[in-house]
C-alpha cells in the first residue's frame, strides 16, 4: 500500500496503536511517530551516548517507551522531542547490556523490559509523575530476551534465544532457544504485580 522514509539505518522495532500512527524505533538513535493519514513523521533522538534504539513499545496514541543499547529505557510523549522519563542502568551496571525488547499493555501502566541478564523487568510508567518506577522481576530466564508480549495482563511471552537477535556478539551456550510464559497480574491500578522476591538492582 505505501512505503515510510525516513529513517537513517536499519528499523529494529515497531508497534501499532489505535489510529493510523505506527512509532518505529532504529540504529540511527531515533524514534519516528509516523501519521500516515497526514504523511507526515515526529522525529524523537535517543538520548547522548545511545549508538541506537532497539526496541519500542505504544502504551497508548501520545506515549511509547524505547530500549537502547546504552541499557536505558525511555519514557516518550508525543508533544515532547525529549523523554519524559529515563532509567539509566535499566538492567543492572555492566557494558555488555543493553534493553533488547520492550512491551506495554495499553490502556495501563504497565511495561515490561528484557535483556542478556536473564531477567525480564517489570515497570509502572506513570504518566502523571513522569516517570519509571520498578513494579517488579523475573530471574533465571535462559540467553537473551530478544522479544516480548504481554497478553490482557495475564502473562508475559518471551522470546528467549542463545544469541542477540540482531548480532552475534556473544552466545550463551546452555541457553535454547524458546518461548517462556511469565506470570503477570495486573493491580486495581493498572499497575504490574508480578513476583518480586529480589531487589530492583543486582
Amino acid at each position: 500500500m505505501e512505503t515510510l522514509y525516513g529513517h537513517q539505518s536499519g528499523v529494529t522495532g515497531l508497534s501499532c496503536g489505535a489510529g493510523e500512527r505506527p512509532v518505529s524505533s532504529g540504529r540511527d538513535r531515533t524514534a519516528r511517530l509516523w501519521k500516515v493519514r497526514e504523511e507526515t513523521q515526529l522525529l524523537f533522538r535517543g538520548p547522548v551516548g545511545c549508538s541506537g534504539l532497539d526496541c519500542v513499545a505504544s502504551l497508548s496514541d501520545d506515549w511509547f517507551v524505547t530500549g537502547g543499547d546504552d541499557n536505558g529505557l525511555a519514557l516518550w510523549h508525543t508533544g515532547s522531542k525529549k523523554p519524559r522519563s529515563l532509567v539509566s542502568d535499566a538492567h543492572g551496571p555492566g557494558t555488555d547490556r543493553w534493553v533488547t525488547a520492550v512491551a506495554a499493555l495499553r490502556g495501563t501502566d504497565c511495561v515490561v523490559s528484557g535483556s542478556s541478564d536473564g531477567a525480564v523487568r517489570v515497570w509502572k510508567a506513570d504518566r502523571e509523575a513522569r516517570k519509571l518506577t520498578p513494579a517488579g522481576r523475573f530471574d533465571g530466564l535462559p540467553g537473551f530476551v530478544n522479544g516480548l508480549a504481554v497478553a490482557s495482563g495475564r502473562f508475559v511471552a518471551a522470546a528467549v534465544g542463545h544469541e542477540h537477535r540482531l548480532g552475534r556478539w556473544w552466545r550463551d551456550a546452555k541457553a535454547e532457544n524458546a518461548v517462556v510464559l511469565l506470570p503477570l497480574g495486573i493491580g486495581g491500578g493498572g499497575g504490574a504485580d508480578a513476583d518480586d522476591s529480589s531487589d530492583d538492582e543486582e
